[in-house]
């Protein structure tokens, strides 16, 4: 009798620790929390994964944020194809799937924020329109280090190789090429628009991706520059001299000159 009394107490404790357990680690720690964020968007609604503030702000703020993105969205027609660079937690390819109709490669290399991403993806069924890819796009193939601000699902502020401005609180190994390369391998449907956000490394980018940028079949481009960088003006002459104009412009944030350039073809 004693040893089946054990047997049926065992696990009934083992629940018991379970529920401490969460209640201490989970439950207490609002950080930790796990949480479905549902952004409306006329009569459609987007489903952002994520847990922690930052993917909160980044729900919350997906019409309001970077207006002009949500404009620019808004002239992709149905079956278009976007590749995001730097797609974070992928709020913007969400967007650009579910409401406009698009099919997206969406580019992240962070750890956490492309586990998101791909959380993202399954959470709204868009797997049939969606690809994403954990790798880094470069001037051109290497080996590298990604060097991250922080490790919370949607932050960025994260860098390739070593940079004194961005407080390195842990370091990850990643794979970097250039978008010439992938492009040459067959990496994915080519582009009819492309997003460029990658906190520093646009202008290598452009670099590795003259063949890419000079291409008819790409349409638009928007891309986010510091006007204080030194190479601000050669990434401007890089994309005019593949064929593209200015059509439009975001608003830097308070005390930076950082904003997203809206470019088009012809």
């Amino acid at each position: 009798m004693l040893r089946y009394l054990k047997r049926l107490a065992h696990p009934l404790l083992n629940a018991v620790a379970h529920r401490s357990f969460f209640r201490n680690t989970v439950s207490e720690r609002p950080e930790n929390f796990v949480i479905t964020h549902r952004v409306p968007v006329g009569e459609k609604e987007i489903r952002v994964f994520g847990y922690g503030a930052v993917c909160r702000w980044r729900a919350d703020t997906l019409l309001s944020k970077e207006p002009e993105t949500i404009e620019w969205m808004k002239g992709f027609a149905t079956g278009e194809t976007l590749w995001d660079v730097g797609a974070n937690i992928g709020v913007y390819t969400l967007y650009a799937a579910a409401i406009r109709g698009c099919k997206v490669a969406a580019f992240e290399p962070a750890a956490q924020n492309y586990y998101i991403l791909n959380k993202n993806i399954e959470l709204n069924r868009l797997a049939a329109s969606v690809r994403a890819f954990p790798i880094a796009f470069s001037y051109g193939f290497r080996a590298s280090s990604f060097t991250m601000s922080n490790l919370e699902g949607g932050a960025a502020l994260s860098t390739i190789e070593d940079d004194p401005e961005v407080s390195a609180n842990f370091t990850q190994g990643l794979m970097a090429l250039s978008l010439d390369e992938f492009v040459e391998r067959g990496g994915t449907t080519f582009p009819d628009h492309l997003k460029i956000d990658v906190d520093g490394e646009e202008h290598n980018i452009l670099l590795g991706g003259k063949k890419l940028l000079a291409d008819g079949r790409l349409k638009t481009l928007l891309i986010e520059l510091d006007e204080d960088e030194t190479n601000f003006a050669e990434s401007l002459e890089l994309i005019r001299a593949a064929g593209f104009k200015n059509t439009g412009e975001g608003q830097a944030d308070d005390g930076n000159r950082i904003r997203n350039f809206i470019f088009r073809k012809g």
